[in-house]
């Protein structure tokens, strides 16, 4: 693949919303697979995706729809490229905010997956790009870092006033730099916001009466004196500090002497944003080494073929593309996650993938399934015990949680969870504390905790079979799976993938599936997801006597209806199939397939013996 990207100069800002459709229904040029333009500010970026190479005067034609808006383009290919991608969003040396920046991409993503549809190359660096953010915002925390007066003035105001206070703001005189401090500030800091320009002196006196508030913004063209007066009249109308932002120094100088106020000028506030520009300048260099060592990650992905897997889930469907999103955004803040899902569809996955991308990712990642472990063993397992806690505790036991200290426990099946280790896991949840059992002295665990289950654990909250206070704890980011059967699409993809895993495992140059045999895969209904098809292409590559898979190689598989699924078969063999399907679906969990067919163990380890079922 070869990409291209350019970054031009519009001759105005645009004044209302940007029309993308043009853009992404012109017809496609045989080269061109992707495209993708967002609107910055005063400026239009195009990024391309081609099988190969084109001339600059070709580029220019796929990009027309969106000429007419733009200056022209000067292209750049492949690493050049990619490195512009995330500049157009994320340089800070820019003066457009990044959070704007932001914003437009979102809203141009939007339009891409109306317009367009998947987009795997463009996705994949857009997720890139969010990811980044969220490093170079937690790692470098540039919002302390001001790139121009507004934001210098903007801190300002954070720090003398508390975020919960909205402020009064008055403008009086014919500043223009005055007017861009408030106006890019934004109004909904403020509870209130005048402003007045001066005209005949009479007029001043008798307007600067009205002019009441906590922040003052005064041009040079305005009386002193009558300002001077103003302003100590109004310290005895407010409780909140007053901030005095001017163009004269002489002003500055009364204020500062005659009156307990922040008083500052235009040029005090350039000073503060030279103060930082070392930090600033770290900082770029900083963000674009983190730009170049992405962009190179990136190309390996992109040169490895497998342009479908994200972190070793195969999807190309939109609601996955809507979950990676999230987990790029969440996994580098320490944010508990909770995933949704039927049995199979990959929450340990998904678990997985948030671990690697937050920075616990050289730490230990324990994984529990909770129905697994009895109850009464379940603590002691998570939790630890002292010796002599319980008949048998003869030495000091080490919790799952204290493993996984500094790094990430992921709890799968939680809605299996009773009351008791509910309520100590809340603890921990609120405190980042446990005690082992038997214990008298808490322990303070920095583990980040990521759960699932398949079950709707809000039903299971309001028929009072799980806590609320602790669901709530849980529900900060929910990731609900879309089961196999909603994304079919993906199926072809799943299935190349579990061939090249199980034709290695096996020792077999098995390399595809025929047509017959994809038809069959497409028609089954997939109660057990993933992980059933996961199964099912481990049976035919066992049985596979060539390189493609044929029908004859697969399982008996019954249709989506599930129609002819027991014909010819006996009541034993129909009850033992019946049962394999959900010891297959729930993965061998003895525990999820009582539930399932509303047997007790006793009764399944009966039935296993006499069905012949290992």
């Amino acid at each position: 693949m070869f990409f291209c990207a350019c970054y031009t100069e519009l001759p105005r800002q645009l004044n209302e919303p940007p029309d993308y459709q043009p853009f992404y229904s012109a017809e496609y040029d045989e080269p061109l697979k992707e495209r993708f333009a967002v609107f910055l500010g005063e400026r239009l970026f195009i990024f391309l995706v081609l099988e190969y190479p084109v001339a600059p005067e070709r580029l220019n034609r796929l990009a027309r729809p969106l000429e007419s808006e733009a200056g022209s383009c000067n292209w750049r290919a492949n690493q050049q490229a990619v490195e512009l991608f995330f500049e157009a969003a994320l340089d800070v040396s820019r003066s457009y905010p990044v959070e704007q920046r932001l914003r437009a991409m979102r809203e141009a993503m939007s339009c891409l997956r109306k317009y367009a549809g998947p987009s795997p190359y463009i996705h994949n660096l857009y997720w890139r790009l969010l990811w980044l953010y969220e490093k170079i915002r937690l790692e470098f925390d540039f919002h302390k870092i001001p790139a121009d007066t507004v934001k210098a003035f903007s801190q300002l105001v954070n720090k003398i006033y508390d975020p919960n206070t909205h402020p009064q703001l008055a403008l009086a005189g014919n500043s223009a730099a005055l007017h861009r401090l408030f106006s890019e500030v934004g109004r909904q800091r403020f509870s209130r916001v005048l402003s007045y320009r001066a005209g005949q002196k009479g007029q001043v006196v008798s307007f600067l009466e009205k002019l009441s508030g906590d922040i003052f913004l005064i041009g040079d063209d305005i009386e002193n004196g009558e300002v001077i007066n103003h302003l100590r009249r109004q310290l005895h109308n407010t409780r909140l500090p007053i901030l005095v932002i001017c163009t004269s120094t002489v002003l500055q100088k009364h204020l500062e002497k005659k009156t307990d106020m922040f008083c500052y000028t235009l040029e005090d506030l350039e000073k503060i944003v030279g103060g930082y520009r070392k930090e600033r300048e770290n900082l770029i260099r900083q963000t674009r080494l983190l730009f170049r060592d992405e962009t190179d990650a990136f190309f390996n992905w992109a040169l490895s073929g497998k342009t479908d897997n994200f972190f070793g889930i195969i999807s190309r469907h939109p609601s996955m593309y809507a979950i990676f999103e999230t987990i790029v955004r969440v996994a580098p803040n320490n944010i508990t996650v909770l995933i949704e899902g039927a049995s199979g569809t990959g929450k340990e996955l998904i678990a997985r993938a948030i671990h690697r991308l937050s920075s616990r990712k050289r730490q230990p990642f324990i994984t529990v399934n909770c129905s697994a472990i009895p109850d009464n063993l379940l603590e002691s397992e998570l939790f630890g015990h002292v010796k002599g806690a319980f008949t048998g505790a003869v030495i000091n036991k080490t919790g799952l949680f204290q493993e996984a200290n500094n790094g990430t426990i992921f709890l799968d099946e939680i809605g299996e969870l009773s009351e008791s280790i509910q309520v100590k896991l809340l603890r921990f949840l609120q405190n980042g504390e446990i005690r082992p059992v038997g214990g008298n002295q808490t322990i303070h665990i920095d583990a980040r905790l990521i759960t699932a289950t398949n079950r709707d654990l809000n039903t299971r909250v309001s028929e009072g079979l799980f806590r609320s206070d602790f669901y709530y704890r849980l529900n900060v980011v929910k990731l609900t799976l879309p089961p196999l059967n909603e994304r079919t699409q993906d199926i072809a993809s799943l299935t190349t993938h579990f061939i090249r895993l199980f034709s290695q495992k096996f020792n077999k140059e098995v390399s595809g599936i025929d047509n017959e045999a994809l038809k069959i895969l497409f028609s089954h209904g997939w109660p057990g997801n993933i992980r059933e098809l996961e199964n099912v292409i481990e049976h035919a590559c066992a049985m596979a006597l060539g390189p493609v898979i044929t029908p004859e190689d697969l399982p008996r598989l019954p249709d989506k209806t599930g129609a002819n699924s027991f014909e010819g078969k006996t009541l034993k063999e129909m009850e033992a199939e019946h049962i394999r399907r959900a010891l297959s679906r729930f993965d061998s969990n003895h525990d999820a397939v009582c539930r399932e067919l509303g047997i007790s163990r006793t009764t399944l380890w009966r039935k296993l013996k006499e069905l012949g079922i290992s």
